[in-house]
């Protein structure tokens, strides 16, 4: 009796670690300005419209700023550079 024996190629690369310091937490979100960045998917955009009332319910943010970008891209430099400049916070995701 032969046996036949198969391999199996894993084509996935190992993870790259790095260590990412977190920013420190905002705190209370009364008067603050958050941002939002949007892909365009209808699903994400629900979600934040949804986040933004709850959001303006529950703590009174001075301003919430909404950027667009393209779906499948990382936000251009120029987006996160505004938001990092005029905002508390930015609320980002993915929606599909």
């Amino acid at each position: 009796m032969s046996v036949k024996m198969t391999q199996i190629l894993d084509p996935t690369a190992e993870p790259e670690e790095e260590e990412i310091a977190l920013a420190a937490p905002v705190g209370d979100l009364n008067g603050k300005v958050i941002g939002f960045i949007d892909n365009g998917w209808w699903s994400l955009n629900v979600a934040l419209t949804r986040i933004q009332e709850l959001l303006n319910q529950k703590y009174r943010p001075a301003e919430i700023i909404w950027r667009k970008k393209s779906g499948s891209q990382p936000a251009p430099d120029e987006i996160i550079e505004d938001l990092a400049k005029k905002c508390d916070l930015a609320i980002v995701g993915l929606g599909n």
